[in-house]
């Protein structure tokens, strides 16, 4: 999918807490039916963070999509953090856990032989889920110059999983995130995905503002 733009709201209470409210719009690009008819999806996400000792942190969440042709999609997801060595330079073992549903499931249109069009031409996962694990190493780039609430990091990932489709894969992640001006930040990062089934590589920036 392509990100046409979007915007959310991120709450720490004190730090007995994190909740993150968003709200993206994309288009749909994962095939040339897809491209053709101008597919969009509107996505409402939620993630509640909760730290229950000091090394140990539990990730709770969902979105629910809705797309242009009336169909939609629900996904949860649940994961843990152990802290394996503490900041400044961070490293932690992650495990992540997901089920996804959609509530009409894509079939593809024929004339005579020949393929002329897929009614929902997107990913429409039936009771998918999946599972992995995987290190982080978060590096912290503003020591000794760090102001009260502000960040300046860059963080490296790879997991490895199974799914409910049996397509075992690799992923890796890169990340670089920098506050200024007391209010503003924004970040950067690269994906790359490696299974039997699919591969995919993406970016992404992304800029907001704390008050």
């Amino acid at each position: 999918a392509m990100d046409l733009g979007g915007g959310g709201v991120r709450i720490n209470a004190a730090d007995w807490f994190q909740l993150r409210i968003e709200a993206r719009k994309s288009e749909n690009v994962s095939n040339g039916f897809a491209l053709s008819e101008g597919r969009t999806a509107d996505e409402l996400i939620a993630d509640f963070t909760v730290p229950i000792a000091r090394k140990w942190i539990v990730r709770l969440g969902g979105a629910e999509t809705g797309y242009d042709d009336d169909n939609h999609g629900h996904r949860l997801h649940a994961g843990g953090d152990w802290i394996l060595i503490d900041h400044p330079h961070e490293l932690k073992f992650f495990l992540d856990g997901e089920w996804r549903e959609t509530d009409e499931r894509s079939s593809d249109v024929f004339d005579g032989g020949t393929r002329i069009g897929i009614i929902h031409p997107y990913w429409t996962p039936q009771s998918y889920h999946m599972a992995m694990a995987g290190l982080e190493w978060r590096h912290d780039l503003s020591e000794g110059t760090r102001r009260e609430g502000s960040q300046r990091y860059y963080s490296v990932r790879a997991a490895g999983g199974n799914d409910s489709d049996d397509n075992a894969f690799v992923q890796g992640r890169a990340a670089l995130h920098i506050d200024f001006a007391n209010v503003w930040s924004v970040e950067s990062g690269v994906f790359l995905h490696g299974s039997q089934d699919w591969d995919a590589v993406g970016g992404s920036v992304s800029i907001g503002a704390s008050f």
